[in-house]
């Protein structure tokens, strides 16, 4: 099994597990926002798992900066955090 092949597993286990939600094991899923910032949460968890270094290098002002990756992770990392709330919401009801 290839290093790509686990975190695929790893991330496809905390979105059932975690989430809730059923995942799809997909080789070409596209990982950039579309043009109203939204994007899947599969495709958030996996920028959220790749980027999270960089994204605690970086101070907020820097995320908007208009490079193409900064972006994709600002809008994944709020996506997944709209994610945790709207899930809070739905138990706290």
């Amino acid at each position: 099994m290839k290093v790509a092949d686990a975190n695929q597993l790893a991330l496809m286990a905390i979105g059932v597990a975690g989430f809730g939600i059923p995942m799809q094991w997909s080789e070409g899923e596209k990982l950039e926002p579309d043009k109203d910032g939204n994007m899947s949460l599969q495709a958030a968890l996996h920028i959220v798992a790749r980027d999270s270094v960089l994204r605690l290098a970086l101070p907020n002002w820097a995320l908007f900066f208009p490079l193409p990756r900064l972006r994709t992770i600002r809008a994944a990392f709020e996506q997944l955090a709209a994610h945790i709330r709207s899930l809070i919401l739905e138990r706290k009801t």
